[in-house]
């Protein structure tokens, strides 16, 4: 009799965890902001990254690169850029000003793919200095952003660019996840990308890193990329995963518990964050410095940063920019599946950006 209890209050208790649980999940699919989660893969058709001499990350240089991210091996976006001489996305190489003979404002732009910028097939930064240039025929904006990079590849790509291209003012475009980003190096083989941790070895960074990246073919068709995303994904997740995610990764109760873990990483991370930003202040004495805070497809969604700077950065003697709250963001900037801003997104980034720094009347 009382082997039958405790099983029957074993029973009452899972089936109570049971139905607390999907009460939650409902719970968080009314409140989450985020998209249900699925399986994605991002694709490249080109090792894209390298590091220079000074440790820095930029891409390859004098490429045209496809990048290609798929959903449940459905294409998202499927976009092209070209990167110049220096290895950053541009259709024009960055010459000195005494090479071009003039002497207007010089903007270098650092940031992250949301810098970069091609996700909506125009990479803003370039396009933004060409318009730009209608106005001021002298004014120059190096683009720098970097995808996936954060404050400590700031910094060394500043100081690794100084040598390169001469600007008068450094402009920060950064998003608040940012502060969470560690240091990496690229490393490529014949079909995968893969980001080291700061100091991990090649040997070691093949074996335990999973691959960011499927480097494949820039000739293939849509209908052969999509059948290459579909091999790859059916490679790299196994049944138990593949139920596992369904069950798990799709879960908004998942999301929401992640990202509250996230928020409280940057939290902790923030600080070494705001290290590197005081050593961009002492490497550039006589350099202006601003920091404009973009916001993310969670952030707006929720209506606030998942970090406030502003007291932080200006301490530093950095200009702060709370881009969320003083610029206009349409509806539907962002790729759902993604995260990156789409053409419109980028469009806002770009007005937003010029209406700080004046480039656009």
């Amino acid at each position: 009799m009382h082997a039958k209890k405790t099983v029957a209050l074993a029973a009452l208790l899972l089936a109570s965890t049971a139905m607390s649980l999907v009460a939650a999940e409902g719970v968080a699919r009314l409140l989450s902001p985020f998209p249900e989660k699925h399986e994605k893969l991002w694709m490249l058709s080109s090792p894209t990254f390298r590091a220079d001499s000074h440790g820095a990350v930029r891409y390859v240089p004098n490429q045209t690169i496809r990048s290609v991210i798929l959903q449940d091996d459905d294409i998202v976006y499927d976009v092209r850029f070209q990167t110049n001489d220096l290895g950053f996305i541009d259709h024009e190489n960055y010459l000195a000003p005494t090479e071009r003979g003039v002497n207007g404002p010089r903007y270098a732009f650092v940031g992250d793919s949301f810098t970069a910028g091609f996700h909506g097939g125009t990479p803003w930064v370039p396009a933004l200095r060409d318009k730009a240039r209608e106005a001021n025929p002298d004014v120059e904006i190096y683009n720098l952003g970097v995808s996936g990079t954060g404050f400590e590849h700031f910094v060394r790509l500043l100081e690794s660019v100084n040598l390169q291209a001469d600007f008068s003012e450094i402009v920060i475009l950064a998003i608040s996840h940012d502060f969470w980003r560690p240091f990496w190096t690229p490393l490529a083989t014949d079909d995968a990308l893969r980001f080291c941790g700061k100091d991990e070895p090649p040997d070691y960074c093949l074996e335990a890193v999973p691959p960011v990246a499927r480097i494949f073919d820039v000739e293939l068709d849509r209908s052969q990329v999509k059948a290459l995303a579909a091999e790859t994904t059916a490679a790299r997740v196994s049944p138990p995963r593949k139920l596992r995610d369904r069950l798990i990764g799709r879960s908004r109760l998942t999301a929401l518990l992640f990202e509250q873990y996230r928020r409280f990483k940057l939290q902790l991370s923030r600080r070494e964050s705001l290290d590197r930003l005081a050593a961009l202040r002492d490497a550039f004495p006589d350099k202006k410095i601003r920091f404009i805070h973009l916001p993310s497809m969670s952030e707006l969604a929720r209506g606030g940063y998942d970090l406030e700077l502003e007291d932080d950065i200006v301490e530093l003697g950095i200009e702060y920019f709370p881009a969320m709250t003083a610029c206009t963001w349409p509806d539907g900037m962002f790729y759902p599946q993604d995260g990156h801003p789409n053409d419109v997104g980028y469009e806002a980034i770009a007005q937003c950006v010029s209406s700080q720094l004046g480039l656009v009347p």
